[in-house]
This record gives C-alpha cells, structure tokens and sequence, in this order.
C-alpha cells in the first residue's frame, strides 16, 4: 500500500509539474514578482481572475471614452484582445466558460437569422462546434462594444433659469445581448456643485442618509440630448424601445448622426432603468461603470435595476473607477440586505500611488470627512497599480492612471499581453490618442518656431554682434571683423 501511494503522488507531482510548464496558469504556478509594488498589490487577487480583469479593462476603456468630445471619435467599435506573452495563442484559462459565453451568443444569433427551408443551421452543426458567428459574437477572451447612444446636457431646472448638475452617459451594445453604461466624472462647475452636495437627503424606513447632488444628478435630471452613435442599425431592438419611443418624431438628421432632444420633463433616470430592465428580461447583463462622480451614478443606476428585477440582481455587473461613497454606513448596510446578489458582481477599484508612500486614490479615501465620519461603500476596494504608478493620491485619481495600471496588472499576473484598437482617448496610445495628439501638436509648435529663427537668422545683411571698440582704432567696428 505505502508503494503504492508513493507512486500515485509522484504520478500527481509529475503531471502537475508538466502541466504548468505546459500550460502557465496563475492558479496552477505562482510567478516572483520583482516589480516594487505597494503592500496593497501585494495581496491575494481577492477572487479576481483573468476574465474580469479582462472585463473591467473593457469597462476602463468605457468610461474613458465618455470623457472625449467629438461623435466622430465614439462611432467606432471598442475591441479588446488578449494573448499570452510566451506566444500568439489565446489564453487558456477559463476556457470553458469563454466557450459557453459565446456559444450562447451564436444560438442566439442563429435563432434571428432568418431560415431557409432544408438548409441546415451554419451557426451550429450537429456536432457542437462553432464554425460561423454572428456579427454581435466576439471570439473567446476578446471584448467588443459598440457605442449606440450617448446622453448629454442632462440636468436639474433650479429656481430663477440656473441648471443644476449636468449628467452624460454613454450605451454600448455588447456581444451575447448584453448592454454597457457609462456615465462621466466631474469635468466642469456643476459637476463641483453636485460633489459639495452631501447628506442632505434621508432615506425612507429608516434606510440612512444619502448625498442629495449625487442623488439629483442621477434621479432629477431631463431636459437633455441623445445622440445615436450607430447610424439607427438598432433603431428595432426591444432593448431601446424606451429611448426610441421618447425620440419618435424628434430626431434632427445631419450630416453627423441623429440627434434627439425628447420631451422637457423625460427624467433620464426612467430611461435608463427601462433600458436596464428591458435588457435583463432578455437574459443579458448590464453593465454599468463610470470614474469618480460617474461611479456613484452607476452604482444608483445598479440599485434601480436591481430593484425593478430582483430575480436578476445577478446579472446587474458594477465596476467603478474611484467612486466617491453616496451614502452613510446604514444606507449600504441596508442595500446589501435588500440586494445581497448585487455585491457579488460589484468590482470597485481604487488606484495606489507609488511607494513609500503607497496612499490609495484622494476620492475613496475622503470617505471618512463625508458625513461626519460615518459613509461606507457597497463593497471593498480592489486595488489596482502600474508598473509606473502615479506620485501622489491626486495623480492617481485620473483615468490614464486606471486604464494603463490595468494593463500592466493583465501583464504581471496574468501573463497577458492586450491590444486595443477603437476610438482614442487618454492613454489608449493609438494615432487619435489625445496624449499623443497634444504630444504632436507641441512638437509642430516648436518646429514652427525653430523654423521662424533660422528665417530671421538668414534674412539679416551682418552677423547680429555686439560692436566693441578695437585699440588702434578709433571706430566702433564688428568684433572679429578687424583686426589690429
């Protein structure tokens, strides 16, 4: 028996062995980090795996690009690939669950294609393998979002003309059904105003106190404008009905895309939530993200769809971008009883600055100066850092800073090396990157400029020196012209 046993385990030491040199799998062999990383880095993964790595990086990308002006730039698909940094193949790690993914999504495209009579399915052969996607299907371990709509201008009419609050979100469609929203940070005064707006407003049945600004950016805003970014191909799509609805008659065709301004008293808060429940009631998740002041509205915007469906709170996915907190420590104990599904799909992150000092990013961690010292968060934060991390708390706010510590975390955990390609915006390092166009542009400054003085240089008759008087001589002559 004692022999026996020994050869089982050295069968069991060789095979795991083979396996990871095989297969370098973060769970199966653990890699030496010899990057200078910060005590919070340094923790376990904290149930984070590949695949939502992969996911928030998609959602980084989303709340990034609400932030770029310009429709032109916002047409264009999201898509995120990842590969193994050894070779040019997919990543193996979580392939079955890739796999279901996106067979799902080419039934579900097979179900809409329309059918020819004695003519088999190409979506899915008998025998189960996937040989043709629908247009809607990413491949495993890819991630592709198209922006659809875009909301702007949304804001709360106050007393005497002034608006209140200005709240802009982006939509994204998804493969597999699914749906993305994005709102955007503080960018201008008002967003200041909604900020400083905190623990005004009580929650009903003893629930605790909430900040009244963020609660009205998100519940009292209308009166905006909504942009359709894909050119109306999903003008018929269940999914939008709401917004298509509040939009029939109203479109303005110019020669960019249709623009919308629906009715003066449509609440943006209805037309999102139906969107969100809309997209529930047909199996699909909703994502929503956004950075800073963009967080705490899609944590609202979570909470209202997990409301309407609370069957489906497992299908509500939050991942915020150093979200400020939107209520007191007995206002989320109370959401977590009422949604205790909703917390297993929260991803918050908050970004680390760089050693010694190693403070995490100034927004989450004012939570204690909000509400005299009692405000909390939905959920714990998961720390995020760079291979360059940022220097002090405020740098380390900026989305740049989320969206490359993201990168790196794929490439020194995981093995992963990503490859972005859709519309620029800060750090994305394509040729629309705004970075890299402010980059250019300082550099066509300073040609500019070289090219003026080497003008005026040569446009001169004598070599521009200062004149000095040469002994022997009594005339003021050019220094090195004379010689005595």
């Amino acid at each position: 028996r004692g022999r026996g046993r020994r050869r089982r385990a050295f069968a069991s030491t060789l095979l795991t062995v083979i396996t990871t040199n095989a297969f370098p799998l973060p769970f199966m062999r653990k890699r030496v980090n010899r990057t200078v990383l910060c005590h919070q880095c340094r923790r376990p993964s904290q149930g984070v795996d590949a695949m939502n790595s992969l996911d928030a990086t998609a959602m980084a990308a989303l709340a990034s690009l609400v932030y770029v002006s310009g429709w032109k730039n916002r047409t264009l698909p999201i898509e995120i690939r990842a590969y193994s940094s050894k070779s040019k193949h997919a990543w193996r790690s979580g392939w079955a669950a890739e796999r279901a993914r996106w067979a799902k999504c080419a039934a579900r495209a097979a179900r809409a294609a329309p059918r020819v009579p004695g003519v088999q399915s190409a979506f899915l052969p008998p025998h189960g393998t996937i040989q043709k996607l629908g247009a809607d299907c990413a491949p495993p371990f890819h991630r592709r979002w198209q922006p659809t709509y875009y909301f702007t201008d949304w804001s709360e009419p106050g007393p005497g003309g002034i608006r209140w609050h200005s709240t802009t979100a982006l939509v994204a469609r998804g493969d597999a059904g699914a749906v993305a929203v994005a709102f955007m940070g503080s960018a201008d005064m008002r967003h200041a105003i909604t900020n400083v707006q905190i623990m005004e407003t009580h929650e009903k049945r003893g629930g605790g106190k909430t900040a009244r600004g963020m609660r009205g950016a998100f519940e009292r805003v209308r009166g905006g404008s909504i942009t359709r970014l894909d050119g109306g191909r999903r003008r018929d799509d269940p999914v939008f009905r709401a917004i298509e609805d509040a939009c029939r008659g109203r479109w303005l065709h110019t020669n960019g895309p249709d623009v919308c301004r629906p009715d003066k008293e449509q609440l943006l808060a209805g037309l999102l939530d139906d969107l969100a429940s809309a997209t529930l009631g047909t199996n699909a998740p909703i994502w929503v993200t956004g950075h800073s002041l963009g967080g705490a509205l899609a944590l609202q915007l979570a909470l209202f769809a997990a409301k309407r469906r609370p069957r489906k709170a497992h299908e509500v996915r939050v991942t915020t971008f150093g979200e400020p907190p939107i209520g007191d420590r007995r206002f989320f104990d109370a959401q977590r009883r009422r949604h205790p599904r909703l917390a297993r799909r929260y991803d918050r992150r908050v970004a680390v600055a760089a050693p010694p000092g190693c403070r995490p990013d100034i927004v989450p961690a004012t939570t204690r100066l909000v509400g005299g010292g009692s405000s909390a968060h939905f959920a714990e934060p998961r720390h995020v850092c760079a291979a360059d991390p940022p220097g002090n708390v405020v740098a380390a706010h900026a989305m740049v800073g989320y969206w490359r510590a993201l990168m790196d975390g794929l490439r020194r955990d995981f093995a992963l090396e990503t490859l972005y390609e859709g519309p620029g915006f800060w750090g994305s390092e394509t040729f629309d990157d705004p970075l890299l166009v402010e980059a250019r542009r300082k550099v066509q400054k300073q040609l500019q400029r070289e090219e003026e003085r080497l003008r005026k240089r040569d446009k001169a008759p004598f070599p521009l020196r200062r004149p000095r008087l040469v002994e022997g001589d009594e005339s003021c002559v050019e220094e090195g012209l004379l010689s005595s």
